[in-house]
């Protein structure tokens, strides 16, 4: 019977190790629509993910999977004109990304 727990348990640690070890951290991977992906959060938080761009704020409320990872989905489209950021808070980890701000063309002036 122990002979058979011990692999169990060691695969059980193996698993959870990289939630535990690595500090958290966002990336924002699309933005047509804004998609979020994160690593390092406690495994299966409840994660409290906001989207802000100029006045606008969105949140999404996700739950980690068993190794701390997370993938929320935003349905708009970030503005690059004037960038955008997203952060992410749970389980008692924290983690920000941003995307700045581009240089766009002036709007044309009506005819």
């Amino acid at each position: 019977m122990i002979r058979a727990a011990v692999p169990v348990l060691a695969a059980t640690l193996l698993f959870a190790a990289p939630a535990a070890g690595v500090p958290a951290s966002i990336r924002i991977l699309t933005g047509d629509p804004v998609k979020v992906a994160g690593r390092g959060f406690p495994a299966r938080a409840k994660i409290h993910v906001t989207l802000s761009s100029g006045f606008t704020k969105m949140t999404r409320t996700v739950r980690s999977s068993r190794i701390g990872r997370f993938t929320v989905t935003f349905d708009v489209i970030g503005d690059r004109c004037s960038g955008y950021a997203a952060t992410a808070a749970g389980g008692g980890a924290k983690a920000a990304a941003r995307v700045p701000a581009e240089e766009c063309p002036a709007p044309l002036a009506p005819p």
